[in-house]
Formats: C-alpha cells, sequence, structure tokens
C-alpha cells in the first residue's frame, strides 16, 4: 500500500519534471525508478502503463496468496488436522443445503443420494458408499460426563444479560431396535447476573440424539413448570456445537430464546 503510493508520487513529480525537460533543446526523458528495479525505464507516455503493471503484479500476488491458502488447507485435511475446514464445510453445508430435507441423510461421494435418517446407524449400508454406517457420523460425542460449555445471548423469552450456558451428560443408552438414535438425560445450567448479584437455574432434560444430522433435542421433563429445552448442533469437528436454548409450545413449536456456540471440556 504505501510502496505503492510512494511510486505513485513519484512518477507524477516525473511527469512534471518530463514536461519540463522537453521545452529545452536537448532532453533525455527516461528515468530509472529505484521502486520498480534496475533497468526500468519510464517516459511520460508509459505512466499508465506502469499503473497497469501495478496493478498486474498486485492482482498475481493475490492469486499465489490463495494458491498458498489452498494448499494449507489440503495438507491439514490430509494430516487429520482439518477440524476447522470440516466445520466451515458443515456450516456452508447448513446455509445452502446439499439437495436433501431436515429429515434426509446426504450419502456423498460419487453417487450422491438422500436417505432417511432413519436409515443412519442401523447397523446396515444403505448408501453406496457406505457414508450412513461411517465412524464419523456413527461415533457418540455424547458419552456420559461430557460436559459442553459457552457463552449464550438472550434475544427472547427471558430477556437476561449474556449467560454461561454449562450442560453436562447425564445418561444416553441406545435401544437396539431404534439405533438411529440415542436416548439422552441432561443437566444444563445457566450462571448469569441480576442485580448485581451471581445467579444461576438448573434445568434437567431428556430427548434424543439423532446421528444423521448430528442434533441434540432436549425437552423439559413432564410436569416441569419452565417450559424451557435446549437443542444443540455439533460441528464437524466434534469438540464444538452451536446450542440454542428454546421454548417449548403447545403445538410442539419452539421458540428460539437464546444462542451460542459452546465447546466439549
Amino acid at each position: 500500500g504505501s510502496t505503492v503510493g510512494s511510486a505513485m508520487r513519484s512518477l507524477l513529480l516525473v511527469a512534471v519534471l518530463v514536461v519540463a525537460c522537453q521545452a529545452q533543446d536537448k532532453c533525455n526523458c527516461e528515468w530509472v525508478p529505484s521502486e520498480l528495479g534496475k533497468g526500468a525505464y519510464l517516459s511520460m507516455y508509459g505512466l499508465a502503463s506502469a499503473k497497469s503493471d501495478v496493478q498486474s503484479i498486485r492482482i498475481f500476488q493475490m492469486q499465489r496468496w490463495v494458491e498458498r491458502l489452498r494448499t494449507r488447507l489440503n495438507d491439514a485435511v490430509a494430516a487429520h488436522k482439518g477440524e476447522i475446514a470440516k466445520a466451515l464445510e458443515n456450516k456452508i453445508e447448513r446455509i445452502e443445503g446439499n439437495g436433501c430435507n431436515l429429515r434426509e441423510f446426504q450419502c456423498g461421494g460419487s453417487r450422491p443420494r438422500c436417505l432417511s435418517n432413519l436409515l443412519v446407524c442401523d447397523g446396515d449400508a444403505e448408501c453406496p458408499n457406505g457414508a450412513d454406517e461411517s465412524d464419523d457420523i456413527c461415533k457418540v460425542i455424547i458419552a456420559p460426563g461430557t460436559t459442553w460449555v459457552g457463552r449464550i445471548h438472550w434475544k427472547a423469552c427471558k430477556l437476561r444479560n449474556d449467560q454461561i450456558f454449562r450442560m453436562t451428560i447425564i445418561s444416553n443408552r441406545r435401544k437396539s431396535y431404534f439405533k438411529p438414535r440415542e436416548w439422552v438425560t441432561a443437566s444444563v445450567v445457566t450462571e448469569y447476573q441480576e442485580e448485581g448479584e451471581a445467579r444461576s437455574e438448573t434445568f434437567t432434560l431428556e430427548g434424543f440424539w439423532v446421528y444423521a444430522s448430528r442434533r441434540l433435542v432436549l425437552k423439559p421433563r413432564a410436569g416441569a413448570s419452565d417450559k424451557i429445552g435446549a437443542v444443540c448442533h455439533a460441528l464437524g469437528d466434534g469438540a464444538h456445537a452451536d446450542c440454542h436454548m428454546v421454548q417449548m409450545g403447545a403445538s410442539r413449536d419452539m421458540t428460539i430464546c437464546a444462542s451460542g456456540r459452546v465447546r466439549k471440556q
């Protein structure tokens, strides 16, 4: 930025000198600007060309930077260090879609195919590439005792300041006759400040983990006075998740009250 600006100011000064020089009988209207390297001669007629050259160099440098970044990303994935790349890929997929509806799983590979969520991690491979039974998809990341912690921001329901969200898995069980789901009990604690005092609320929630979508849906227990639940979507690295505190409606609809990103401890 500053180097290019300095070079352009020097070129403008040269233009003025060249005009003055051409008014004389003997004129050497060539100049060697130090910024552009030895042997680079410019005249007043080459100023536009020089500006174009500077822009071309900048574009070339940006292209090389993009290529280096792409190479580093590919190397990271190949070395099993591409957790961030996987998380980004999953996020883009959630935004753009993958050609399947919310209750379907995308097999991917050379023969993309949409498969019902109910057939994922059931013990039988239905995808041509076996993706529905892969270790990455069927790995249990919500084992009892695991804790997820992060900060959430409230935007509806009970309006509060940002809170610490702490979710601990109490138990999980997988029924042999319905393997695509993992039944989960969890404790969710929110910590916040109210009128200068530290306060906290604890919710015991029950629900299920969906292997196909890597989604945890937790609802309040029957008879609970506070109809607050939680929904978390695990990111591709298995160590982070986007979580929401939700309010359960009478017709099973959910209102998002607070959102934030949490990390597995």
